[in-house]
């Protein structure tokens, strides 16, 4: 089970918890890994104390990119920087998530048990509530129409254990193993979607090259939840969420299911215009995500082709891992102020 593994985290301005993150990493009790702690355009001060705080580990390597060019962008600074050093399994970490030490251990057993594996990942609690066990994670679900959450979220471990299997849609972005080949075979993290929905982009592709994404039960991780970002509703997340939506979906889907749906995409879309009336804010951002995306349509066509060509399953196969579910908790979420 010697096999070399990066643990991939991607930093933006933030010292505390991407060291905490780290130090969690640092205590794992398997032995055969570096951390590749990519710095995404941070301010200096930031980039000068994670460089003197780690100066000292060898097993920490910070590789500093000059601009933020977003999450998947800073992944594959990383990946690929690890490639080099001939590791061939990736820890894709949020760097504000905390893992056991025996996580990392656990994730590499099984997604070695089996070739068509393609993705594993840990139960993943909110951090915030570690004494009440409550969910972060234990999958990503989906719906065709432009929805997507977080499985089980909110929920006490103990009520939903018996439930947690790998009927779900994507890995959680924030804590999941892969392997070189596959993440080589759909061609890394799309570096078009800046932030949000990339868990989900790069997990349909990986579906759609016919491997599985399993959830390992007896491995866990506790995320801090949207430190970058924040945990309310504002107009940078909703640009970002919007944009990524409309990118993934018409990137992904088969032709037939595209033309099937775009008149549902235009009527939620304009839905959503409409509703935001009442925040201003909001609604410029929600017409600016729709308006950037037709101007880059050149950029998602073209990502498309890549996608469409080298798919080996069709959209029934992938449709059978979505939910409805997602619709009611977004419904809930474009509530909130």
């Amino acid at each position: 089970m010697n096999v070399k593994l990066s643990v991939i985290i991607v930093n933006y301005n933030n010292i505390k918890d991407t060291i905490e993150c780290i130090e969690s990493v640092l205590v794992s009790t398997y032995k055969n890994f570096n951390i590749i702690l990519v710095d995404n355009g941070s301010k200096e001060e930031v980039y000068s104390t994670l460089k003197q705080r780690f100066n000292s580990y060898e097993k920490v390597i910070l590789v500093r990119s000059e601009r933020n060019g977003g999450y998947g962008y800073g992944n594959n600074i990383g990946i690929k920087y690890a490639e080099k050093l001939g590791s061939n399994y990736f820890l894709i970490l949020n760097n504000d998530v905390i893992i056991e030490p025996n996580t990392i251990e656990k994730l590499i057993v099984h997604i070695k048990s089996n070739k068509s594996i393609g993705i594993v990942f840990p139960v993943i609690f909110l951090y915030s509530n570690k004494n009440e066990n409550l969910i972060n994670s234990i999958g990503g679900e989906f719906c065709v129409f432009g929805f997507s959450n977080d499985k089980g979220f909110n929920k006490n471990y103990s009520d939903i254990k018996n439930e947690i299997n790998n009927k779900f849609f994507s890995a959680p972005g924030s804590c999941f193993l892969v392997t070189s080949r596959v993440l080589k075979e759909v061609n890394y993290f799309d570096e078009n979607i800046f932030l949000y929905w990339d868990d989900v982009d790069i997990s349909w592709r990986v579906r759609l090259s016919n491997h599985k994404i399993h959830i390992v039960k007896n491995a866990f991780a506790f995320h801090k939840l949207s430190v970058s970002t924040g945990k309310k509703k504002n107009p940078f997340k909703v640009y970002h969420r919007e944009f990524s939506c409309l990118y993934v979906l018409t990137k992904n889907l088969s032709l037939k299911s595209l033309l099937l749906l775009l008149p549902i995409y235009f009527i939620l879309c304009f839905t959503k215009v409409i509703y935001s009336i009442v925040r201003k804010d909001i609604l410029k951002a929600t017409i600016s995500a729709y308006v950037y995306f037709f101007k880059n349509l050149n950029k998602c066509f073209e990502a498309r082709k890549q996608v469409q060509k080298s798919r080996k399953v069709s959209d029934k196969e992938i449709f059978k891992y979505q939910s409805f579910r997602p619709i009611f908790r977004t419904i809930k979420y474009m509530g909130r102020g």
